[in-house]
């Protein structure tokens, strides 16, 4: 999702590249806290473990995915304003 999102919005190539590699490293960081919490949400519960699992982190995983977005379109640099003159 962040992907096709990163690449549908009108932004140059460069940026886009720089905005997948980073959001991809962000996504796969939360992943890894993601089984960590739930290796041991197993160990506890497992009435929790299947809750967090089915509900909470993917809901988490996909609101990383849209912070990401929002702040890699933040970080882009502005768009020179083109003056066109009527004829």
């Amino acid at each position: 999702m962040l992907t096709a999102a990163i690449l549908a919005f009108p932004s140059p190539w460069k940026h886009k590249l720089i905005g997948i590699a980073l959001g991809w490293i962000a996504i796969q960081g939360l992943n890894l806290v993601r089984i960590v919490s739930l290796f041991f949400l197993g160990l506890w519960n497992e009435t929790a473990f299947e809750w967090a699992h089915l509900y909470l982190w993917q809901a988490l995983i996909m609101l990383d995915a849209l912070v990401v977005w929002l702040l890699w379109i933040r970080a882009l640099p502005a768009r020179e304003a083109t003056s066109e003159v009527a004829a």
